[in-house]
Order: structure tokens, then sequence, then C-alpha cells
């Protein structure tokens, strides 16, 4: 029983760490989205705090969300400035985070069965 309860309170601490690491990957997604269009980039947590009225702040987060898939490969060009280079490589870093907190949650599954 109290290995049940462990690996349900682990289970619920992986969930939410993969629901933190995927809004910081959204975050980094709207900072390359706002240096691609020539605009100052934010900070990470801006994905979340900005104005909801205007629409156009919406359209920008709708389309940081829908940039790179978690199984989508994010590819470093020759012609990126260091800038977007070392964005592009966290990206790829939260999704190496994303794919072991998935792994750790199958595991937990499996240990729980």
């Amino acid at each position: 029983m109290l290995i049940q309860i462990a690996t349900l309170f682990l289970f619920i601490v992986a969930v939410l760490a993969i629901l933190a690491v995927y809004a910081y990957k959204v975050g980094l997604h709207l900072q390359l989205i706002q240096i691609e269009k020539h605009m100052e980039p934010g900070r990470i947590m801006d994905i979340v705090f900005f104005d909801f009225k205007n629409a156009d702040e919406r359209k920008l987060r709708v389309e940081a969300f829908l940039r790179y898939p978690l199984m989508f490969p994010v590819v470093i060009e020759e012609d990126d400035n260091d800038e977007v280079v070392q964005l592009k490589k966290k990206i790829k870093n939260s999704n190496y985070g994303l794919y072991l907190l998935l792994i750790a949650l199958i595991i937990l599954n499996a240990m729980n069965a």
C-alpha cells in the first residue's frame, strides 16, 4: 500500500514536471518567433502573462504553442545567428527532458500496475 502511494505521488510529480518543462519549451518558441519577426524577445513567462484582449499577442502565443511538436526535429542551420542557435539548442534540450519524463511516467505506470 505504501509503495502504491509513493508511486502515485511520483506519478503526479512527473506529470507536473512535464507541464512545467513544456511551458518552458513554449516560452522558448515564443522568444524564437519574436527574434524571427525582428521583435525584442521577452521573458519565458511571457507565454502566460500577456494581454488576453490583444488579438495579435494571442495569435503569437498560439503560433508559439504549435511551433515544434514534441517529435518534430529542430533543425539548426548554418546561417542562423548565435542567439537563434542557442534558443534552438535549448528547445532540443527541453525535448530531451520531456522524453526522459515520459519514459519515467511509463515506468511509474508499470510499477503501479
